[in-house]
Protein backbone atom coordinates (compact mmCIF):
# COMPACT_ATOMS: atom_id res chain seq x y z
CA UNK A 1 0.00 0.00 0.00
CA UNK A 2 2.80 2.43 0.87
CA UNK A 3 4.50 1.86 -2.48
CA UNK A 4 1.19 2.47 -4.29
CA UNK A 5 0.54 5.69 -2.39
CA UNK A 6 4.08 6.92 -2.92
CA UNK A 7 4.23 6.03 -6.60
CA UNK A 8 0.76 6.93 -7.94
CA UNK A 9 -1.14 10.19 -8.18
CA UNK A 10 -4.38 8.59 -7.00
CA UNK A 11 -5.07 5.20 -5.38
CA UNK A 12 -8.36 3.34 -5.05
CA UNK A 13 -8.14 0.05 -3.24
CA UNK A 14 -10.52 -2.30 -1.46
CA UNK A 15 -8.72 -4.80 0.73
CA UNK A 16 -9.05 -6.78 3.89
CA UNK A 17 -7.41 -4.03 5.96
CA UNK A 18 -7.91 -0.86 3.93
CA UNK A 19 -10.59 0.91 1.96
CA UNK A 20 -9.11 3.75 -0.05
CA UNK A 21 -11.17 5.83 -2.46
CA UNK A 22 -9.17 8.19 -4.69
CA UNK A 23 -6.46 8.83 -2.10
CA UNK A 24 -3.12 10.42 -2.88
CA UNK A 25 -0.14 12.16 -1.37
CA UNK A 26 0.13 15.83 -2.14
CA UNK A 27 2.59 17.27 -2.82
CA UNK A 28 4.15 14.27 -4.52
CA UNK A 29 7.80 13.52 -4.06
CA UNK A 30 10.18 13.82 -6.97
CA UNK A 31 11.01 10.16 -6.33
CA UNK A 32 8.58 7.53 -7.55
CA UNK A 33 9.49 4.99 -4.90
CA UNK A 34 10.01 4.92 -1.18
CA UNK A 35 12.50 2.66 0.54
CA UNK A 36 10.71 0.58 3.14
CA UNK A 37 12.75 -0.52 6.14
CA UNK A 38 11.41 -2.77 8.87
CA UNK A 39 12.68 -3.04 12.43
CA UNK A 40 12.58 -5.81 14.98
CA UNK A 41 13.61 -6.59 18.53
CA UNK A 42 12.55 -8.90 21.30
CA UNK A 43 13.39 -12.32 22.62
CA UNK A 44 11.85 -14.30 19.76
CA UNK A 45 11.99 -13.49 16.05
CA UNK A 46 9.02 -15.23 14.44
CA UNK A 47 9.35 -16.78 10.99
CA UNK A 48 6.42 -14.80 9.49
CA UNK A 49 8.21 -11.57 10.41
CA UNK A 50 11.43 -12.73 8.73
CA UNK A 51 9.49 -13.78 5.64
CA UNK A 52 7.73 -10.39 5.57
CA UNK A 53 11.09 -8.63 5.58
CA UNK A 54 12.10 -10.65 2.53
CA UNK A 55 8.85 -10.08 0.68
CA UNK A 56 8.39 -6.39 1.34
CA UNK A 57 11.40 -4.62 2.78
CA UNK A 58 14.30 -2.81 1.19
CA UNK A 59 16.08 -2.95 4.54
CA UNK A 60 15.95 -4.41 8.02
CA UNK A 61 16.85 -2.72 11.33
CA UNK A 62 17.39 -5.61 13.75
CA UNK A 63 18.23 -4.80 17.35
CA UNK A 64 20.26 -7.86 18.26
CA UNK A 65 23.85 -8.42 19.32
CA UNK A 66 26.10 -10.13 16.74
CA UNK A 67 25.77 -13.65 18.20
CA UNK A 68 21.95 -13.55 17.95
CA UNK A 69 21.88 -11.60 14.68
CA UNK A 70 24.11 -14.03 12.73
CA UNK A 71 21.62 -16.96 12.54
CA UNK A 72 18.71 -14.56 11.95
CA UNK A 73 20.54 -13.05 8.98
CA UNK A 74 21.16 -16.52 7.56
CA UNK A 75 17.41 -17.23 7.73
CA UNK A 76 16.52 -13.84 6.21
CA UNK A 77 18.95 -14.41 3.35
CA UNK A 78 17.58 -17.91 2.80
CA UNK A 79 14.03 -16.57 2.55
CA UNK A 80 15.20 -13.88 0.14
CA UNK A 81 16.82 -16.45 -2.15
CA UNK A 82 13.69 -18.62 -1.99
CA UNK A 83 11.61 -15.60 -3.01
CA UNK A 84 13.92 -14.93 -5.96
CA UNK A 85 15.47 -11.83 -4.42
CA UNK A 86 19.13 -10.98 -4.13
CA UNK A 87 19.83 -11.34 -0.39
CA UNK A 88 22.49 -8.64 -0.48
CA UNK A 89 19.95 -6.17 -1.89
CA UNK A 90 18.23 -6.06 1.52
CA UNK A 91 20.03 -3.45 3.60
CA UNK A 92 20.84 -4.13 7.24
CA UNK A 93 21.13 -1.25 9.71
CA UNK A 94 22.35 -1.88 13.23
CA UNK A 95 21.93 0.76 15.88
CA UNK A 96 24.56 0.91 18.59
CA UNK A 97 24.77 3.09 21.65
CA UNK A 98 27.55 5.66 21.47
CA UNK A 99 28.91 6.17 24.96
CA UNK A 100 32.13 7.31 26.53
CA UNK A 101 32.33 4.35 28.92
CA UNK A 102 33.26 1.74 26.31
CA UNK A 103 36.86 1.71 25.13
CA UNK A 104 37.77 2.49 21.49
CA UNK A 105 38.84 -1.11 20.89
CA UNK A 106 35.45 -2.39 22.03
CA UNK A 107 33.65 0.06 19.72
CA UNK A 108 35.84 -0.93 16.77
CA UNK A 109 35.38 -4.66 17.49
CA UNK A 110 31.58 -4.28 17.52
CA UNK A 111 31.63 -2.36 14.23
CA UNK A 112 33.83 -5.07 12.70
CA UNK A 113 31.45 -7.81 13.86
CA UNK A 114 28.46 -6.11 12.25
CA UNK A 115 30.44 -5.46 9.07
CA UNK A 116 31.42 -9.14 8.81
CA UNK A 117 27.76 -10.08 9.21
CA UNK A 118 26.92 -7.83 6.25
CA UNK A 119 25.48 -4.74 7.91
CA UNK A 120 25.18 -1.97 5.34
CA UNK A 121 24.48 0.81 7.85
CA UNK A 122 25.73 1.48 11.36
CA UNK A 123 23.80 4.07 13.36
CA UNK A 124 24.95 5.55 16.65
CA UNK A 125 22.52 6.77 19.28
CA UNK A 126 23.63 9.16 21.98
CA UNK A 127 22.68 9.34 25.66
CA UNK A 128 19.37 11.06 26.30
CA UNK A 129 20.07 11.85 29.92
CA UNK A 130 18.43 14.99 31.27
CA UNK A 131 20.96 17.79 31.24
CA UNK A 132 23.09 16.32 28.44
CA UNK A 133 23.20 19.03 25.80
CA UNK A 134 23.82 18.96 22.08
CA UNK A 135 27.51 19.78 22.47
CA UNK A 136 28.06 16.81 24.79
CA UNK A 137 26.21 14.54 22.39
CA UNK A 138 28.33 15.76 19.47
CA UNK A 139 31.45 15.13 21.55
CA UNK A 140 30.31 11.57 22.32
CA UNK A 141 29.59 10.94 18.65
CA UNK A 142 32.98 12.37 17.66
CA UNK A 143 34.79 10.04 20.08
CA UNK A 144 32.72 7.08 18.89
CA UNK A 145 33.31 7.96 15.23
CA UNK A 146 37.07 8.17 15.68
CA UNK A 147 37.03 4.60 16.99
CA UNK A 148 34.87 3.09 14.22
CA UNK A 149 36.04 5.18 11.22
CA UNK A 150 38.82 2.74 10.31
CA UNK A 151 36.16 0.04 9.95
CA UNK A 152 33.26 1.90 8.34
CA UNK A 153 35.27 4.42 6.34
CA UNK A 154 34.71 8.13 6.15
CA UNK A 155 31.67 8.95 3.98
CA UNK A 156 32.22 12.68 4.47
CA UNK A 157 35.73 12.42 3.07
CA UNK A 158 34.31 10.74 -0.05
CA UNK A 159 31.72 13.51 -0.49
CA UNK A 160 34.14 16.32 0.30
CA UNK A 161 31.92 17.51 3.15
CA UNK A 162 32.92 18.35 6.70
CA UNK A 163 33.26 15.49 9.16
CA UNK A 164 31.77 17.50 12.01
CA UNK A 165 29.60 20.57 12.02
CA UNK A 166 28.78 22.20 15.31
CA UNK A 167 27.17 25.47 16.21
CA UNK A 168 27.60 25.91 19.91
CA UNK A 169 25.47 28.98 20.57
CA UNK A 170 22.66 30.91 18.96
CA UNK A 171 22.67 34.69 18.46
CA UNK A 172 21.70 35.19 22.13
CA UNK A 173 24.68 33.17 23.32
CA UNK A 174 22.48 30.23 24.42
CA UNK A 175 23.46 26.61 23.81
CA UNK A 176 21.73 25.08 20.83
Amino acid sequence: MLRLLWGCDMVTSEGRLHHLDRVGINPRSVRDSIPIWMGSCGQIMHEPALERIDRMADGWMPQYPPDILAPLLQRVRGYAEAAGRNPTAIGVERSVRADVESCPGERRRLAEQYQVLGATHLKASTPTTVGVGVNEQVDVLSIWYEAVAPVVGDPQAKSGGPRHARQTTNKNGEDR
